[in-house]
């Protein structure tokens, strides 16, 4: 193999294994972002529920302090849409200011259509070693010299086979007709960015009203409006989507359902949170706060 095309596959296959560890990476990793989203969204649907559980049965007071109910949504929703925001970032996915975000693994991807024949896409995004006949024959072989006895499958037909007929969908190229050239169809590409431009308007209302102090005039036409737990639903719903997508399609990853938790989630929602002894002292410490608060100020000699 020449030198130039040796380096052309080795940067390819650096490529493949950037997209897995877009997945993988324990703290900003497309899994955990997702997981994180499917987790907290049914912990704010719970919370949801036990209010209205409780309102059921209350008399002239709230079931909860709206102060600390107020704390848990803002939280909840600000988290909620940066989440998306960054799922959703145009950024690349290589250098110094490389991102890990569905945009950018496929516009990664994409980029290297050129070169991720469906050969290279076996071979490398698969790792299936050996070809599919030779695969066969050797098992079937083996299967005659042990005269019917139970022996075990080789792995790598299964993973042959899920390759070829991924590859198949990606390429748009029926079973039939399949060539080692091939291509994956730019029209992939199209719909994934279909399906990810629907929540741009949820990103741009990030930029301007979260994650920067936008002015009235950059802030115009960017709310969202009525944006409630059905919206989020059907927002992360889609994300989850296309995350499987391209981690099962191209990086062997499947970034999973709605995390178990290990123990009982919700432990302690019959308790009260303060008993009213209680109340006293944290009525005091409010009023200790807003004491240090009012002697936060700064003159012009002190600066």
């Amino acid at each position: 193999m020449a030198s130039s095309q040796k380096q052309c596959v080795n940067n390819l296959q650096d490529r493949i294994l950037l997209w897995r560890q877009a997945f993988q990476d324990c703290e900003m990793g497309i899994n955990n972002s997702v997981s994180e989203m499917l987790w907290d969204f049914a912990a704010f649907r719970s919370i949801v529920s036990a209010i209205r559980f409780s309102n059921q049965y209350r008399e002239k007071s709230p079931p909860i302090n709206g102060m600390l109910f107020e704390m848990i949504s803002n939280g909840y929703w600000y988290k909620l849409l940066m989440g998306i925001r960054r799922l959703l970032d145009r950024a690349p996915l290589h250098g110094p200011k490389g991102v890990y975000s569905l945009r950018s693994v496929v516009g990664d991807i994409q980029s290297c259509r050129d070169r991720l024949t469906r050969q290279v896409y076996v071979e490398r995004v698969w790792g299936a070693r050996g070809t599919i006949d030779d695969l066969r024959e050797d098992h079937e072989r083996k299967l005659r010299s042990v005269s019917g006895a139970p022996i075990w499958g080789n792995p790598e037909i299964r993973k042959h086979e899920c390759s070829q007929r991924f590859f198949d969908e990606l390429s748009s190229v029926s079973e039939d007709r399949r060539a080692s050239n091939d291509y994956i169809d730019e029209n992939v590409f199209l719909r994934l960015e279909r399906r990810l431009s629907r929540m741009d308007e949820i990103a741009e209302h990030v930029n301007s009203h979260i994650a920067h102090a936008g002015s009235a005039k950059s802030r115009e036409g960017k709310t969202l409006q009525n944006f409630n737990l059905d919206h989020a639903r059907d927002a992360i719903k889609e994300l989850k989507q296309v995350a499987d997508f391209i981690g099962i399609y191209f990086a062997c990853e499947h970034s999973g359902d709605l995390p178990v938790f290990q123990g009982d989630q919700f432990e302690g929602l019959d308790r009260a949170l303060v008993s009213a002894s209680d109340i006293e002292k944290l009525r005091d410490e409010w009023v200790q706060i807003g004491r240090d608060i009012a002697s936060w100020s700064l003159t012009a000699r002190e600066l």
